[in-house]
């Protein structure tokens, strides 16, 4: 059917119809909700210490790397370096970005290992 200069092909839409359903973990969810009320310099902290978590499982996935290169590869290790990795990817997706205690500590504690780690590879 034609109106003002448009063609209108209603069984052409039908069959370009597509449903796409897409599922997200909330923890994955960015910005997170709740950081709406911080103050800028609590948000930068939380988004570091986020930030201190990703590199530490780049480090175990580096780690996981270097080992399979070698001749003689040793599985413990490797599995070592795997569960480390789950550990801090779960601990990153559990850091709440009102736990100020928490990422104070993450801030505190792992940023220096993340830096002396990343120094030494």
């Amino acid at each position: 059917m034609r109106r003002g200069g448009l063609v209108r092909r209603p069984e052409a839409s039908a069959r370009h119809a597509t449903v796409v359903t897409v599922t997200v973990d909330p923890a994955d969810q960015w910005p997170p909700t709740s950081l709406s009320h911080r103050t800028p310099s609590e948000a930068i902290n939380y988004e570091v210490a986020r930030e201190v978590y990703s590199r530490l499982i780049a480090l175990c996935s580096a780690a996981v790397a270097a080992e399979e290169t070698k001749p003689e590869p040793d599985q413990r290790r490797i599995a070592e370096f795997v569960a480390q990795s789950a550990a801090w990817i779960a601990a990153r997706r559990q850091l709440d970005p009102d736990d100020t205690e928490a990422i104070t500590a993450v801030l505190r504690d792992l940023a220096p290992l993340a830096r002396r780690a990343y120094d030494q590879s």
